[in-house]
């Protein structure tokens, strides 16, 4: 999951991709950075490089990443009619909320989330066995 800045353009077949060319305009939350390191820890999914490689070329040195605040905590228990018990969705979802982002993801329970600005696509594997 990452969040992105309004002025994004996304095509849902493709990467979002930044219409203003600012690296500042991406910002993924370091929970959605512990997530792919996790999903890849419990072989959910598998990178084309180790972990450490493929964040040294996914987080490049001038992408901002969003940092666990004490706003991020607060929103994150005020979250109303939240749609998961994940702590980690919470706090992406808050941190979203909090930095006036919208949320791109591929978590299915997320898409209908209200509370937030929620952009859902398909992951490509999910759209390779449709």
């Amino acid at each position: 999951m990452v969040a992105r800045g309004q002025s994004d353009t996304y095509d849902s077949h493709t990467r979002p991709s930044r219409a203003s060319g600012a690296a500042g305009d991406l910002r993924p939350s370091r929970y959605s950075l512990w997530e792919v390191g996790k999903k890849v820890q419990l072989g959910k999914i598998s990178l084309p490089k180790d972990l450490s490689a493929w964040f040294a070329g996914a987080v490049a040195s001038n992408v901002e990443v969003l940092p666990l605040e004490r706003g991020v905590v607060i929103e994150a228990m005020r979250l109303p009619e939240f749609l998961t018990r994940d702590p980690a969705d919470e706090l992406i979802v808050a941190s979203a909320r909090l930095h006036n982002l919208t949320l791109v993801t591929t978590d299915i329970k997320l898409k209908g989330y209200r509370h937030a600005r929620v952009n859902y696509f398909k992951a490509l594997s999910d759209r390779d066995s449709s």
